[in-house]
């Protein structure tokens, strides 16, 4: 633990989640290219990218209110309810603002080149 109280572990997190969903967009490039080439604007690229982003970070932050929730009272100790949601509330914008940069590069993506690239399987 570092002199603010968090482990490193939680910074480390943090820095990687960009390159995470840059791995998800890579993961649907072709996808993502077949729809602008289908005519999707590079705005509900974006969206589509962030909302799904967004979806997973949502179920994520209740998964982890309800630990927090189940193991504080389990402990005698009830942290603020205001605490739990701020901590939620924060956990996911930070995962939509993470998303954003993927989703930019994913949407002015040239849509030809992205899909006469040879297919890729990414392991994830």
């Amino acid at each position: 633990m570092d002199e603010v109280g968090l482990d490193q572990g939680e910074d480390e997190e943090s820095v990687f989640l960009t390159p995470r969903r840059q791995l998800g967009v890579l993961v649907r490039q072709r996808d993502l290219g077949r729809r602008r080439a289908l005519g999707a604007d590079r705005p509900t690229i974006i969206t589509l990218v962030v909302t799904r982003t967004l979806i997973a970070a949502t179920l994520g932050a209740l998964a982890g209110t309800a630990a927090a929730v189940v193991i504080t009272t389990s402990s005698g100790v009830r942290a603020p309810a205001g605490f739990i949601g701020a901590v939620a509330i924060l956990a996911l914008l930070t995962a939509a603002i993470a998303a954003i940069p993927p989703a930019a590069i994913a949407a002015y993506r040239d849509p030809v080149a992205v899909l006469r690239t040879p297919r890729r399987d990414y392991q994830i």
